[in-house]
């Protein structure tokens, strides 16, 4: 048998698409297999038979189908084998090219389960756009499936098996894409829209993308309408086809709108270019030739062309968009009656430009509706283009569809005349599927900047934090409240709040809060936040009162436990203080105490890592700065200044353990920077010591009040027995 053959071929097409099938990932999904109306395993539009492909897994499943198959024709599977180690059928994830294979934006094109014997039988639709597939599979085309098992049910078998087909027929030379360079453009948001300049006898092509419902949720619902003026639209003699649809969508009172003279969707089975109803795909692309007005016809070179589109208005859920192109050059001229802005005088009685959301809570992929006023550029002309920012630029895009700057999420562009605003801004996934990173529940914001985007416009820079805000899902605040001055605090009245400590957990109670409200709480030293000690965002419970655990102990002092609301309305608002008085822990306490020797170079702070204050209060030692000075106390325990000789041995000083270090994940982007006395002193890395950790301290737990002196001499005196063996130890071996 020839290497070339097409058996040979198709067999090591076979083993490639088995090697392919162990690197792909399950993503299960409820989908219910499709229905066999025949009963006999054949599709209902099911064309002869071609031969049959086997596969199966070590485990013993198979999955057969066709070798190949023609052009648009269903695709017959049946399996075997696939049981669940309890008993019963596996479930099933059925996808195709490696992922590649999508439809309504998901890669998993079926889950089902297998019957009680481990059998199946599945008619599947032939990969198309009018199948409402994001992809269409091509005559002479080699493709894969995958059946895919392991998560789709508890305790299931991983399988992972692969069954190739080949689409029959020559393949076609794929189209080269239009040059749209010299296209007018327009822009909606994400969406965008490229319109050919026109010639007499020609139709009007359309290159649209972007024009999707929201993430996943196929194609948008789109009008588009021809213009023949600023202020004046070319209407259609009959859309009747048009209205019978938009009265299934439950707006008929639009569809007698006469100049929408095409109607975009994605139901193929109501597409009829005839009658003004044209498809879009599931991504929401779409490349059209539209039939021309009469006028238009027999048009003159520079006559007045321009496209508006209109969404969100026509279907439930859909993405609102309303804009405009410049006028399209017609016969090699465009209309100059509207084509620049900075031409247009914007007028407007707003001192300054402002906006506002006229909605505050939507969804991840969602959209907002942002109105405003006032942009209007200096001297009236025209309006700025404006960037819009989400969270400050913490979220961009993957791609630079919108801009090279990907943290420009969208273009809008207000009303030249007026400076208004009136558009939608289609938001994130929260899978990060189409941003970095997804766009999480809680309270986010937009910004909307002006004067970078177009030379001559204006710079503003608008919105933000407390002022463009907006909550996905469920609100809950993300980001840190401002940090109060101690006049702010001690001038505030305290409203009753309680704090109590008990070890490492604190409690407060706000009284005259409600329950359910977001609140969090910062201890104050010193006029000083310690965030390290403070709590999370958290809702009060039904006794008024939040509990949350400290990383390590508080350091001695007189602290004020500050309470702030997290709630949209009163973010960062005092809501009361508690005082809270840590004393030095005593000395003799009956307990064991733990002692550290100090190394010599060294002192007490650095070798136990304790604080300014802390160390201080216990050994008598002054400090300036955050860096502790020689002892001024020898009686205190007799440190050794830091330029003391390596050979000497400090005194055993008695001093407390050292915190424990705890690495928490952090808690907010927004950090208050610690002060002097925060700061946690370390010794230099030739004198780290660590307690318990470092093996070059020897620690040792003796009773309190304990006379070393003794203990000295000793070390002492086996340090000169040490020396004296060094020196006598020759002269015995001579």
């Amino acid at each position: 048998m020839s290497q070339n053959s097409p058996k040979a071929i198709r067999g090591r097409r076979y083993l490639a698409a088995l090697t392919l099938s162990s690197g792909l990932v399950l993503c299960p999904a409820l989908v219910q297999p499709s229905i066999d109306p025949s009963g006999l395993g054949l599709g209902a539009h099911a064309l002869e038979a071609s031969p049959q492909v086997e596969v199966t897994s070590p485990e013993g499943a198979t999955v057969k189908g066709p070798d190949s198959i023609k052009f648009g024709q269903t695709i017959e599977v049946t399996g075997s084998g696939w049981l669940h180690p309890e008993g019963g059928g596996s479930t099933i994830t059925l996808k195709a090219d490696k992922r590649g294979l999508t439809r309504g934006g998901s890669d998993i094109l079926k889950t089902f389960t297998a019957e009680d014997d481990g059998s199946f039988k599945l008619t599947l639709d032939y990969p198309s756009l009018a199948n409402g597939f994001d992809q269409e599979w091509e005559p002479g085309s080699e493709h894969i499936f995958h059946f895919l098992t392991g998560s789709g049910k508890a305790g299931d078998a991983m399988r992972a098996l692969v069954l190739p087909v080949t689409i029959e027929g020559e393949p076609d030379s794929p189209a080269p894409a239009p040059d749209t360079s010299q296209w007018t453009k327009l822009s909606a948001g994400q969406a965008s829209l490229f319109i050919k300049p026109y010639q007499s006898g020609e139709k009007i092509r359309v290159r649209g993308q972007g024009w999707v419902k929201g993430q996943g949720q196929g194609g948008s619902v789109v009008a588009l309408k021809l213009a023949s003026g600023q202020d004046t639209f070319y209407e259609r003699a009959d859309n009747s086809a048009q209205n019978a649809y938009l009265r299934t969508l439950g707006q008929a009172e639009l569809g007698e709108d006469r100049t929408i003279w095409a109607l975009l969707t994605d139901d193929a089975s109501v597409a009829n270019p005839q009658e003004g109803i044209y498809l879009i795909s599931s991504d929401g692309s779409f490349d059209l030739e539209l039939e021309v007005p009469e006028p238009l016809r027999q048009a003159q070179a520079g006559q007045y062309l321009a496209v508006q589109t209109l969404s969100g208005r026509f279907a439930p859920g859909d993405t609102r968009r309303s804009a405009r192109s410049e006028p399209v050059p017609v016969n090699g001229l465009a209309s100059q009656e509207g084509k620049k802005d900075d031409q247009v005088t914007c007028q407007t009685e707003q001192a300054s430009p402002s906006a506002r959301l006229a909605q505050k809570t939507v969804q991840a992929g969602g959209s907002l509706h942002l109105l405003g006023q006032g942009w209007c550029n200096p001297q009236g002309k025209g309006a700025p283009r404006i960037a819009v920012k989400i969270d400050d630029a913490a979220i961009s895009h993957r791609d630079t569809a919108v801009h090279s700057n990907k943290t420009i999420w969208a273009i809008i562009e207000p009303d030249p005349k007026t400076g208004e605003i009136d558009t939608w801004i289609q938001l994130p996934a929260a899978d990060g599927s189409d941003s970095e990173p997804g766009l999480s529940e809680g309270a986010h914001s937009l910004r909307l900047l002006a004067g970078s985007l177009q030379a001559g416009d204006m710079r503003v820079s608008y919105g933000g934090t407390g002022t463009l805000d907006f909550i996905v899902g469920k609100y809950a605040p993300t980001r840190m409240p401002d940090v109060l001055s101690e006049e702010e605090i001690t001038s505030s009245p305290r409203n009753e709040v309680m704090v109590k400590r008990d070890g490492l957990k604190i409690s407060v109670t706000v009284p005259q809060a409600e329950p359910g409200q977001w609140v969090r709480v910062n201890p104050y030293l010193g006029g000083s936040i310690r965030a390290r000690w403070g709590s999370t965002w958290q809702q009060l419970d039904q006794d008024r009162s939040i509990h949350y655990s400290m990383p390590e102990s508080l350091a001695a002092g007189d602290y004020k436990f500050v309470v702030q609301s997290g709630d949209q309305e009163s973010f960062g608002k005092l809501m009361g203080w508690a005082s809270l008085k840590v004393a030095q822990e005593s000395q003799d306490t009956g307990k064991s105490a733990t002692w550290s020797k100090v190394l010599a170079g060294g002192n007490a702070a650095q070798a136990t890592g304790l604080s300014r204050a802390s160390v201080g209060t216990q050994l008598g030692v002054t400090s300036q700065a955050g860096v502790l000075g020689r002892a001024q106390n020898p009686a205190a325990g007799g440190l050794t200044g830091a330029n003391n000789s390596s050979s000497q041995l400090s005194r055993i000083v008695r001093v407390a353990p050292a915190p424990a270090q705890v690495k928490q994940a952090p808690q907010d982007s927004k950090k208050p920077t610690p002060s002097a006395s925060d700061r946690v002193l370390k010794a230099p890395q030739s004198a780290r010591v660590e307690p318990a950790q470092d093996p070059l301290i020897s620690q040792e737990t003796v009773e309190p009040g304990a006379d070393m002196s003794l203990f000295n001499n000793l070390l002492l005196l086996a340090g000169a027995l040490l020396v004296l063996v060094v020196v006598l130890l020759p002269r015995k071996k001579q």
